[in-house]
């Protein structure tokens, strides 16, 4: 029997558009009228949210930032965080530099984004337009960064020219046991990387919810399609 639901959004609930289509937001809103409880679990930001309108009458829990965050889509509040120290953060972006010293560093709160001057934009979620993105987003030196964003929940790693699946292995090797490091791009595509704290992931979070909801894993469904999500597919369902 499945009594909670957790899905990824973009590719995955979402169209190309950022959309939910009308067929997926009433097969949601039928299953939480059945009881069953729905959960999100995205890379996304909180701020980036606005795409789950449709399932407002659901009022999920919106696990965010590749679980580095939970959300309460109704009461619009973080419920719960694990943050990275800046000292980690700077520590990283110093180890990373000395192997790739084309690469770029940003760091994401939830309502803000900080980014050295030297981030290429990149295109806003679909539902936004570039002008409230660019609100959003604070570009300053790296000290600056460290210092006015915060609590960070994840650090992101952009190499110019470089693969996503090149630029993540080599980020995780430089992290080693320090932090976790994923990415939410197809093999091949241009080069960024997420960094959180050691042992935060989709699946953490997701554990954690499913806990204090009383919802043991055998009875959870589980859909996503990028590397970020590989963790809470794996821990998902019976065993």
């Amino acid at each position: 029997m499945i009594r909670l639901v957790a899905t990824d959004l973009d590719g995955t609930l979402l169209d190309p558009q950022g959309h939910i289509s009308p067929r997926d937001a009433a097969t949601l809103l039928d299953a939480a009228r059945a009881g069953v409880r729905v959960v999100v679990a995205t890379g996304r930001p909180w701020r980036w949210l606005d795409c789950l309108a449709p399932l407002a009458g659901v009022a999920p829990l919106v696990i965010v930032s590749n679980g580095a965050a939970v959300y309460d889509l109704a009461g619009q509040r973080c419920v719960r965080r694990q943050a990275l120290s800046t000292r980690l953060c700077d520590d990283l972006a110093t180890d990373v530099r000395a192997v790739l010293p084309e690469a770029v560093f940003g760091l994401e709160q939830g309502d803000v984004f900080g980014c050295e001057p030297g981030w290429r934009s990149t295109p806003p979620d679909a539902s936004r337009t570039a002008e409230q993105e660019s609100a959003d987003t604070v570009r300053a030196p790296w000290s600056r960064l460290l210092a006015d964003v915060g609590p960070v929940l994840k650090m992101l790693v952009l190499a110019p020219g470089s693969r996503v699946e090149n630029l993540a292995a080599t980020v995780a090797e430089v992290a080693g046991e320090r932090a976790v490091v994923t990415h939410s791009a197809a093999v091949g595509h241009a080069a960024m990387v997420e960094v959180s704290a050691a042992g935060v992931t989709k699946a953490s979070a997701l554990a954690q919810v499913c806990a204090e909801l009383g919802v043991p894993r055998s009875e959870v469904a589980a859909f996503g399609d990028m590397p970020n999500d590989a963790d809470m597919l794996a821990w998902a369902g019976p065993r």
